[in-house]
């Protein structure tokens, strides 16, 4: 194989997702125009989930029938089952793929294991074509693109030389986007955007929320707050995915996470911000413009402004340079205060414009070209209270202070028998009185 991948995204480890349910329910995933093969799809052997309540807020991500198995109901193969029939010169003991397993004797593939004898799902050229695409159409850096699309490159390739191509690439979404330790669908679901994506803004549940707390209408039926449906719809959307669609998805997902600064400590805001894009890239309004987006908008527009506000909480400008700020911790706004507010629907529908609107109130089609025109010093605020007071000697010092007692404790205890021994009997007490006596401390 070729050498370690550069730095990138940590990948979720453990076994894959079990239960998957629409996460873009406006208009579901159907085979691609491309017309390229998918091999079986998302817990095509799996049960329906009768177990789950309507309770909405809790339990999210931590389904209780997750298996250590297979995780979309197919069985892997071995890593030498899963090669070409004769690339190998005799059996290995160990799984690690040679440059000169795979292609013409001599050749240095850069990713050997993703080769076209092997029935990949898509050529190296066409996800260089995924790349381009998504760059243009979102203002990527070309060089971003370009480290990008290397690292998804090195990651396919070292697992399908231990899998097929194409349970690689169907692995890889489900630790990225659509599996259950997957972190996108854990918020996607404590965010409750399947409400958001399924029914529209009108049955939102942050908004609904917000109405009922001002004495306005709120009433959902239960079939809409059923979260088995929004499971089964989740699972047929990962089902009907076409192989070019899970590569979309996580070239998205790269791009973004790619220049995304120090945006990278807040992934749940890392999120939807894909999530925005990915609506913004399936509407009409995306597919039928012409031209490329100028490169540097996506760093300019989306993360610059999340950057600022993060950086001038901790910073200022005074002669030139940057300075700390003599602010205490309760009064900066940090990561998980950023955090917390795409984690619930409220959060995320108190989100203002610099016109004075929601961009809740935006089509989700079209919410990520309103980046530019967020407020973000209105939208977050204060979720983690710290008071720091002199109390705080106690706790932090407080191996001290128990080190301290008890060794006084101690040795009082032993050596004042009189506060121990009966009133009424002037002989010293016995040895097993006084260690019981410093036995208590």
């Amino acid at each position: 194989m070729s050498g370690r991948p550069p730095p990138g995204p940590p990948q979720p480890r453990g076994p894959y997702d079990q239960q998957i349910r629409n996460p873009f329910a406006q208009q579901p995933y159907g085979a691609s125009s491309q017309g390229h093969g998918q091999p079986g799809g998302y817990y095509d052997n799996e049960s329906d989930v009768g177990e789950y309540t309507d309770s909405r807020y809790h339990g999210y991500g931590t389904d209780a029938e997750s298996t250590e198995n297979d995780v979309y109901g197919n069985s892997y193969p071995a890593s030498s089952e899963s090669l070409p029939q004769g690339s190998r010169g005799g059996h290995s003991d160990h799984s690690t793929a040679h440059y000169g397993d795979y292609g013409p004797s001599g050749s240095r593939e850069p990713y050997p294991a993703w080769s076209a004898e092997r029935q990949i799902p898509l050529s190296k050229e066409e996800i260089e074509d995924i790349f381009l695409d998504l760059t243009q159409k979102f203002g990527f850096q070309r060089d971003s693109m370009r480290n990008q699309f290397d690292f998804l490159m090195q990651l396919l390739d070292s697992r399908a030389s231990r899998m097929s191509p194409n349970q690689a690439l169907l692995t890889l979404h489900a630790d990225y986007i659509g599996g259950q330790h997957a972190n996108y669908r854990k918020w996607y679901f404590a965010a409750q955007l399947d409400l958001d994506d399924a029914i529209g803004q009108s049955n939102n549940p942050g908004l609904n929320r917000i109405k009922s707390v001002r004495g306005g209408p709120a009433g959902k039926t239960k079939s809409e707050k059923s979260l088995d449906s929004a499971l089964n719809r989740w699972r047929s959307a990962m089902n009907n995915m076409s192989q070019y669609d899970r590569m979309r998805q996580i070239a998205l997902y790269l791009l973004c996470w790619g220049e995304a600064a120090q945006v990278r400590f807040v992934p749940e805001c890392l999120c939807f911000i894909f999530k925005c894009a990915d609506d913004y890239y399936r509407s009409p309004e995306c597919q039928n413009r012409m031209d490329p987006v100028p490169e540097g908008v996506y760093l300019r527009a989306v993360v610059k402004p999340l950057y600022t506000l993060l950086r001038d909480q901790g910073y200022e400008v005074v002669d030139g340079k940057f300075v700390r700020r003599e602010k205490d911790h309760e009064d900066i706004i940090g990561y998980d205060d950023v955090n917390q507010l795409f984690w619930y629907p409220e959060g995320i529908a108190r989100i203002p414009l610099k016109d004075k609107r929601r961009l809740v109130d935006v089509p989700p089609s079209q919410r990520f070209m309103y980046f530019d025109k967020i407020d973000w010093n209105r939208a977050f605020f204060k979720t983690y209270k710290e008071k720091r007071t002199f109390l705080q000697l106690l706790v932090h010092f407080n191996r001290i202070w128990v080190i301290h007692i008890s060794v006084y404790w101690f040795y009082t205890a032993y050596n004042s028998p009189r506060v121990y021994r009966r009133a009424d009997n002037n002989d010293e007490p016995t040895v097993a009185m006084q260690w019981s006596a410093t036995a208590l401390g």
